[in-house]
């Protein structure tokens, strides 16, 4: 079993290095408040996936798989908070891990999707448990930890944010995308 110390420092050293990424060049996602959003978050990892490439696949419905994403994982925290509460209102908070467990899931599958992979769900979860489920939950929750404290920065409350999606982009890059295939 991987300790916590290593998840700690790997979620560190991804941070630290998407951090830095940030910095040389902080360019955001435009805000958008409407059923675009993940169309949008779409498109600006591709500008930090394929900085030489421009070939955004704007055919796929990223909106439909990203409510596909967060429909499932926020069911499984709203069920788990109507199976716990009757059983104590102490493990409440066990809902946010059980969000984290389907969440990373498809963890992988905004990248994979920008790369054109074929049945990139199945892909997202094969990589997620490629990795270790245990290590990419625990990364994952420290990572998410940092994204919403950084919520609170009112000067700049999604630069955490950004730097965190950047995070998981290098994970991306570092440990999935030399294992996957595109489709042609």
């Amino acid at each position: 079993m991987v300790s916590f110390y290593l998840l700690q420092m790997n979620a560190k050293k991804l941070i630290q290095e998407s951090t830095l990424l940030y910095n040389a060049a902080p360019t955001q996602c435009k805000q958008v408040r409407s059923i675009h959003l993940f169309s949008n978050g779409a498109i600006w990892m591709h500008s930090h996936m394929n900085q030489s490439e421009n070939n955004f696949p704007h055919s796929v419905p990223f909106t439909l798989y990203g409510l596909l994403k967060y429909g499932i994982s926020l069911s499984l925290f709203f069920i788990s908070l109507v199976l716990l509460y009757p059983i104590h209102i102490l493990l409440l908070p066990l809902s946010i891990f059980f969000f984290y467990i389907a969440e990373v899931h498809f963890l992988f599958l905004f990248p994979l999707l920008i790369d054109n992979v074929e049945n990139p769900i199945w892909q997202s979860i094969k990589q997620t448990y490629r990795l270790g489920i245990v290590k990419t939950v625990f990364t994952v929750i420290l990572i998410a930890f940092f994204m919403l404290y950084g919520l609170i920065n009112y000067t700049d409350p999604l630069r955490n944010w950004h730097i965190g999606c950047l995070a998981l982009l290098i994970w991306y890059k570092n440990e999935v995308r030399d294992w996957i295939q595109p489709s042609v």
